[in-house]
């Protein structure tokens, strides 16, 4: 007998988010250096992005009228932004941004004077994989 999946309201399980991400795996692809696209490999490609508090804590105190945060999804490429890691090329990544009023703090075309505070976005999130401390 077939059951509906359990709806936690906004929570979900390990195990749902176990199944969501193998749901990503089988749905996307990835182009490497090479030009090759290929799916998803959850052994070598990011299945997490590990951010420690102090870094979203800073994030907030750089933006203190913030409210929200939104998480925006990208691909690691070194032609638009050196990622602190060589591994991380080609890699899932996500930018974190504080929001006002659900409106992104950003400064457009990134002001060199501001990109340490106020109107900059996160990075340097942990990716797992590459980094070996992860856990599935």
């Amino acid at each position: 007998m077939a059951t509906d999946p359990a709806n936690n309201g906004e929570w979900l399980t390990k195990e749902q988010i176990l199944a969501l991400s193998a749901n990503m795996y089988a749905k996307m692809y990835i182009m490497d250096d090479d030009g090759i696209v290929r799916p998803l490999d959850p052994a070598t490609d990011t299945r997490s992005i590990y951010f420690d508090k102090s870094a979203i804590d800073d994030l907030f105190a750089a933006n203190p009228y913030a409210d929200g945060l939104k998480i925006y999804l990208g691909v690691n490429d070194p032609a638009i932004y050196i990622p602190p890691y060589p591994s991380y090329n080609n890699k899932l990544m996500v930018a974190l941004v504080a929001t006002t009023n659900r409106v992104e703090n950003l400064v457009p075309n990134g002001s060199k004077t501001n990109l340490m505070g106020d109107g900059a976005a996160r990075d340097n999130g942990q990716l797992c994989p590459p980094d070996p401390f992860c856990t599935p």
